[in-house]
């Protein structure tokens, strides 16, 4: 991610360029997590694409927003950015 970097400390909170930002109402899904929903992110599950990243159709449990089986709990798009692309990162920042 450039010289600026996210990483979730677990207790509803973001470290972003060293600065925590409080989230209270947001979720922090590993990337295990959002392959699960995607059925490893399976072409037949890709709904577009855009200049930084694919988006692919996912399955959450509602009530514990686990991965679940493709058909069953809610839908959910999931984003999977490109590696080299910078374009988007500072859409997904807070200042």
């Amino acid at each position: 991610m450039g010289n600026s970097e996210s990483d979730s400390n677990g207790e509803g909170s973001i470290e972003i360029s060293g600065k925590f930002l409080e989230m209270p109402n947001l979720k922090v899904f590993s990337y295990g997590d959002l392959k699960a929903a995607t059925k490893s992110f399976k072409s037949d599950a890709l709904l577009g694409e855009g200049g930084f990243g694919k988006v692919y159709k996912g399955w959450l449990n509602a009530v514990t927003l686990a991965p679940a089986k493709a058909g069953s709990g809610m839908i959910v798009a999931i984003k999977k950015l490109k590696r080299d692309s910078v374009q988007g990162l500072q859409e997904w920042q807070v200042s």
